[in-house]
Order: structure tokens, then C-alpha cells, then sequence
């Protein structure tokens, strides 16, 4: 069984991206990542600084990694979050049998038994637990973040984080739609979030890509 994280990102503190792959190490197999921001966010670029790209590189060579990036081409602007994800994931799906999504501010924070458990589980999605810094005395919030691949098909729809499969069936996605059945691995693996912590000025530029999103009803695909 191998098993994928995925890394949609850009312009991320090198210390993040140094702690994600770091946290990786003896998890997964792979780290399949995507790098670059879309017309929707404020003043985005088609690749994140080289310090950044390097950091990561170095991170998760030294985590004992495989890393591949995955890049439009020419290098542009991706056309939305959505379409950058879809294709990450559906290039990632070729390559392992289960996806862990990570964003940049995160990483993981505990694991116990992840394989032996994903061995069992029956379901195509899998909730794990979350954790931000200063917030351990609340509930673990739950959040689908691992999908079985099944030989590729999966794909990303309307918003960053709706994901289908083949069938056409809702593994992650807005409330509105009826999602399958997930497995609960939140004490097999909980991942750490540094919310809003990544600098007044990125910080910014999120609540601008939000609230323009938010406008929008939703991401452009």
C-alpha cells in the first residue's frame, strides 16, 4: 500500500514547509505537490519565491521523501484553486493508493497505527482529527483528508475541497451535496494547524481571496 501526500501551496514560511515535510517522514511514501496562485488571489504569482521552492525540496529530501511537483505548462497562473487541485490530485492518484491532503500551515502532529488501520477500512474517504495551537483543551475538529485513489478518477469540483471520485460520487465537498459514508482514523492520525500565522501580509491576502471567493459563490472552474 503506498500512500500519497498531497501539497497544494504557495507563498508559504519556509519553517512551514520545512515542518510539513519534516512530519512526513515514515508516514508516507511520496510528497506530490503544486506549486503557484490563480487570478483570484490578490496579486498571486505563478510560482511561490525560490528560498520557498527550496526549502521544500531540501526538506523533503532530508525527510527521505520522493517529491515531485507538479507545474502547468508553460508556467502560468492556474486558472483557479480548483482546477490546480484537480489536476494535482488526479496526477497523485496514478501514484499511490490513498491521498492525505496537507496545506502548507499544516502538519502532522501524531500518528498511531495509520497503515495498519487504512489496511481495514472499508470506506473511500477517511476522516482524520485537527488540531490548532493553543486550542488542545476543545474537541478535535474531524476533517476528510484521506481518499482511497481506486486506479485514478479522483477529481476536484466547485470548491477546494470538494472532491469526486470516477463514479462521479461526492467523497469531500459543501454541505449542500450528499457526501459517502467516511471512516473515523482521528486517532490514527491528527494533523496541527497554524491558523493565521503565516504573517500580517499573507494573512491579508487570504481574507481578500475569501471574501472575493465569497462574492463569486464560488471558485471559478
Amino acid at each position: 500500500m503506498r500512500i500519497a501526500a498531497v501539497l497544494c501551496w504557495y507563498d508559504e514560511p519556509p519553517e512551514f514547509l520545512e515542518r510539513l515535510a519534516c512530519s512526513l517522514a515514515g508516514e508516507v511514501d511520496l510528497l506530490i505537490s503544486a506549486d503557484g496562485s490563480w487570478p483570484l488571489f490578490p496579486d498571486g504569482g505563478p510560482e511561490s519565491p525560490e528560498e520557498q521552492r527550496q526549502a521544500l525540496k531540501e526538506a523533503a529530501a532530508a525527510a527521505g521523501l520522493t517529491h515531485r511537483t507538479v507545474s502547468p505548462v508553460p508556467v502560468q497562473l492556474w486558472e483557479s484553486q480548483v482546477q490546480k487541485r484537480s489536476i494535482l490530485y488526479g496526477i497523485a492518484a496514478t501514484h499511490a493508493d490513498w491521498l492525505l491532503v496537507v496545506d502548507g500551515d499544516e502538519w502532522i502532529r501524531s500518528s498511531r497505527g495509520l497503515r495498519a488501520r487504512l489496511e481495514t477500512v472499508t470506506r473511500d474517504v477517511c476522516e482524520v482529527g485537527m488540531i490548532r495551537p493553543g486550542a488542545e483543551h476543545l474537541a478535535i475538529q474531524r476533517r476528510r483528508r484521506l481518499f482511497r485513489t481506486s486506479g485514478g478518477g479522483l477529481a476536484v469540483k466547485e470548491t477546494h475541497n470538494g472532491v469526486v471520485d470516477g463514479a462521479g460520487r461526492w467523497l469531500s465537498g459543501p454541505r449542500r451535496v450528499p457526501l459517502e459514508p467516511a471512516a473515523d482514523l482521528t486517532e490514527a492520525l491528527c494533523l496541527g494547524h497554524a491558523f493565521r500565522s503565516r504573517g500580517d501580509r499573507r494573512d491579508a491576502d487570504t481574507r481578500r481571496y475569501y471574501a472575493a471567493r465569497k462574492r463569486l459563490r464560488a471558485e471559478v472552474h
